[in-house]
């Protein structure tokens, strides 16, 4: 630990009193962030797992049903049928504020209809849902993606403020106790010479 570079004055002192314990509320209220943060950490990673799991089941039971529609009518058929109108949608780049870190959310607006248009007569129903699926899928991804740039954000948050509470609480506040014992000591020293200079004044 180090001496930190002031004057030996009682002025001096009641500074760094003052000091050690507006720093210790601040390592207090630092480490109740970082306790925070890992709860929204591990809730988001919860959510993320769950809803990958959610999206994988889905794109299964959309590809079985493209196969299902393929057999029902024609592979020639479902293609052109899929290739009749593209898909439209905006996604706006929202902030979002988790315990102080912000992060990023999106939002899927539609331009135009998004579902695909094509005859109903001439595809199966297997088609209607494979199509809604791959819509719904589709959303998800959005989801998921805001979910892993949240974990990102928050992950980096987590170290970068624990290096903060690691730096007060082995380096800032041991200075300042030991400076403050020191300058306490040094003041001590110098009222037991002055009462000694003074005794044999007399």
């Amino acid at each position: 630990m180090a001496i930190l570079n002031v004057n030996a004055t009682r002025m001096e002192l009641n500074k760094l009193k003052n000091r050690l314990l507006t720093t210790r509320k601040g390592h207090k209220l630092l480490k109740n962030k970082v306790d925070g943060l890992l709860r929204e950490f591990l809730n988001i990673s919860k959510e993320t797992l769950t809803l990958k799991k959610y999206i994988k089941e889905k794109i299964m039971n959309a590809k079985l049903n493209l196969e299902l529609s393929k057999i029902k009518t024609s592979k020639e058929q479902v293609n052109f049928s899929l290739s009749n109108k593209t898909k439209s949608l905006d996604i706006k780049v929202l902030e979002t504020n988790i315990l102080g870190v912000l992060t990023v959310s999106f939002k899927a607006e539609e331009k135009k209809n998004f579902d695909l248009n094509y005859s109903f007569f001439s595809n199966s129903c297997f088609l209607d849902e494979s199509v809604k699926q791959s819509k719904e899928i589709f959303l998800d991804l959005i989801k998921l993606a805001e979910k892993e740039k949240a974990i990102l954000t928050i992950s980096c948050e987590i170290e970068k403020t624990k290096r903060k509470v690691n730096a007060i609480e082995n380096i800032l506040i041991p200075d300042l106790e030991d400076t403050i014992k020191y300058i306490a000591l040094k003041l001590e020293e110098n009222g037991r010479n002055m009462i000694a200079a003074l005794t044999r004044i007399k």
